[in-house]
């Protein structure tokens, strides 16, 4: 697994070694500033406190969210989803990025602000917790590492929503 910047690189690297193949060269590829184990776990400079934090804040059961369905959920989940691929059309799109802008957000804000209507409208629920993936090549020397640098951050979005799609 990785992510898509990863898989730029991945690319990039293989073009690389391919290109000097064809030549007869090896490729010589940049130095290794840092490896993937360098921002897992408390490599990541996750400190203790971080992580009692978080433990704290979602501890206990978390509410699960109760969507309408055509079937019920089974009694063992199997985490097997899948996908649906769509297009959007171009003046959808730019509609959305002008809101976006209009309100000094970016795409993904908005998206997630319409995601949560759509969920509050489904639910009735006054806060609905979401995993929001946030990238982890902030740090020095991530830029050129492959690998899934993606933490899945917990957040709790209320009615707030309405405000913003006014």
């Amino acid at each position: 697994m990785a992510d898509n910047w990863s898989l730029g690189l991945l690319f990039q690297e293989v073009s690389a070694f391919y290109a000097g193949a064809v030549r007869g060269e090896i490729a010589a590829l940049g130095p290794v500033c840092a490896r993937f184990a360098d921002w897992t776990g408390a490599k990541a400079g996750v400190e203790a406190d971080d992580i009692a934090f978080w433990r704290g804040r979602l501890a206990g059961r978390l509410p699960e969210l109760q969507l309408p369905s055509d079937h019920p959920r089974p009694a063992r989940q199997s985490f097997q989803g899948g996908w649906r691929p769509m297009t959007v059309p171009a003046n959808v799109t730019a509609e959305l990025k002008r809101l976006s802008q209009s309100r000094q957000a970016t795409l993904y804000m908005t998206l997630l602000a319409a995601f949560s209507a759509l969920l509050h409208r489904y639910t009735a629920e006054e806060t609905i917790l979401l995993g929001c993936p946030v990238s982890r090549r902030d740090q020095p020397g991530a830029e050129g590492v492959i690998g899934m640098l993606v933490n899945t951050i917990p957040a709790r979005v209320g009615t707030g929503w309405r405000s913003f799609l006014r």
